[in-house]
Parts: structure tokens; C-alpha cells; sequence
């Protein structure tokens, strides 16, 4: 029985022993890696905001609608549309 117990005790201290040398090893031989997120999300923005700001300047100008022609426009759909002789039958209601 004093084998068992013995043999456990020697398993952890051996198993400690290797995974504070890995932890130590690893820590000193390494670089760390460290990423900056706030400024990758930074340099995003400024770049979809340089994208908006060259699409608002490359835009065409707007384009100037005479307001005569407009109600000139309208006049004749809204007489095409109320002498059109099929709109007639919609306004009936279907018999039941």
C-alpha cells in the first residue's frame, strides 16, 4: 500500500516539475503575440469613412426639375388616367 501512495506522490511532483519547466521555457524563449483591436477597428473606420467622403465629392450634381413641366407632367397623366375607359368598371362594386 505504501507503494501506491509512493508512486502518486512522486507522479504529481513530476508532473509539476514538467509543467512549470514547459511554463518557464515557453515564457522566456518566446515572444509574446499582441494583438491591437482598437486600433485595427480604428484604421476600419477611417478607411469606410475615406470611402464615403471620396463617394460624396465623385458624385454628379443634382439634377434641376422645372416645377412647370412637373405639374405639366401631372396634368396629363391625371387626364389619361380619368378618361381611360376601363378605369370606369373598378369603381363598381361586384354584385354578391
Amino acid at each position: 500500500m505504501w507503494w501506491v501512495l509512493q508512486s502518486v506522490i512522486v507522479s504529481i511532483i513530476v508532473i509539476t516539475l514538467l509543467h512549470y519547466g514547459w511554463y518557464y521555457l515557453k515564457k522566456t524563449y518566446s515572444t509574446p503575440k499582441t494583438k491591437d483591436i482598437a486600433k485595427i477597428h480604428a484604421e476600419k473606420y477611417d478607411h469606410i469613412l475615406s470611402e464615403i467622403l471620396e463617394a460624396k465629392t465623385k458624385s454628379s450634381p443634382e439634377i434641376q426639375i422645372d416645377p412647370e413641366e412637373m405639374e405639366n407632367d401631372l396634368a396629363m397623366f391625371l387626364e389619361q388616367t380619368l378618361s381611360d375607359p376601363a378605369r370606369e368598371n373598378h369603381n363598381q362594386i361586384p354584385a354578391l
